[in-house]
């Protein structure tokens, strides 16, 4: 049994399969097409011919008419919120609160998203807490199950790069997160995400665009509210295909205290982790 995840953005596609055995495959090649942005039939035709030549071509997935695989996609792909909520109404009520907060920021489109929400835990006395929103456009969810199911691949799941590092990060590093707390950063072009896994809960979510501001105010900034919220950060985990030699160097000279865990993934893990994360939990599931 063996489980394969897949990721395309920003001109390329990216492959890993991992098996009951531990043996891992993965591949890096160019790919032109972006989910984040409309594309026509005839783009989308365009792109399954070629992801279809790309996989029929890859020896060591067996492609004969069809494939399983986990779709990954980027955070710059999804809508996310952090706001708080009364978690001693009713669920209705909750339900409605989180669409009433969508909608102001999509009010004609807002019931055209997939949701999920994370419940945070900041606050540890009271009903209130903050959640974390996640919301993908439907068309977006579409014209990804066109492209792939076009070239023969049947999707298993949608999932978000930034929080399939967290199954990684948890396979992993299991005594590192058991009683302690990570700062999770993803870099990419032109964005960075942060999340606070504080013992293997979701804590914290965060990021910021880059458009007037540099990497390293950005990581400086959410290293100092991080600590002054929640305490001292004991590891850092960074992944991403954007600033990554840079953000590591970065964090050595500034946080030396803090200790940088690294990929095990032997080649390019920094842009593998996500992936390697999304095939691990679907490998569960099939066991």
């Amino acid at each position: 049994m063996s489980a394969l995840s897949i990721g395309i953005g920003n001109g390329v596609l990216r492959m890993l399969q991992i098996n009951d055995a531990g043996k891992i495959f993965q591949k890096e090649t160019a790919f032109d097409f972006n989910p984040a942005v409309s594309a026509s039939a005839k783009a989308i035709e365009d792109a399954s011919q070629n992801l279809h030549e790309i996989l029929s071509h890859t020896d060591e997935l067996d492609f004969n008419d069809q494939l399983t695989a986990g779709i990954l996609i980027g955070t710059d792909q999804t809508f996310l919120s952090v706001f708080p909520v009364d978690f001693s109404d009713e669920k209705t009520n909750i339900d409605s609160h989180i669409l009433w907060e969508l909608s102001n920021y999509f009010p004609g489109t807002y019931k055209n998203f997939n949701i999920r929400y994370y419940r945070l835990n900041n606050f540890s006395s009271g009903p209130v807490d903050e959640i974390l929103l996640l919301a993908i456009d439907r068309k977006k969810i579409e014209t990804l199950k066109t492209l792939f199911e076009n070239a023969g691949i049947k999707i298993r799941n949608i999932e978000v790069d930034h929080f399939s590092v967290e199954k990684f990060l948890r396979e992993n590093y299991s005594s590192e997160i058991s009683n302690r707390r990570i700062l999770n950063i993803g870099s990419r072009p032109g964005r960075i995400d942060f999340s606070i896994l504080e013992k293997g809960n979701l804590k914290m979510y965060d990021f910021d665009t880059l458009e007037h501001l540099t990497v390293e105010n950005s990581i400086i900034r959410q290293i100092n509210n991080t600590q002054s919220l929640f305490g001292n950060i004991d590891n850092l985990f960074v992944y991403g295909d954007s600033n990554f030699e840079r953000i590591n160097e970065f964090l050595q000279v500034q946080f030396p205290e803090i200790k940088i865990l690294q990929s095990v993934l032997p080649v390019d893990g920094h842009k593998f982790s996500p992936l390697y994360g999304l095939s691990l939990k679907n490998l569960a599931l099939n066991n």
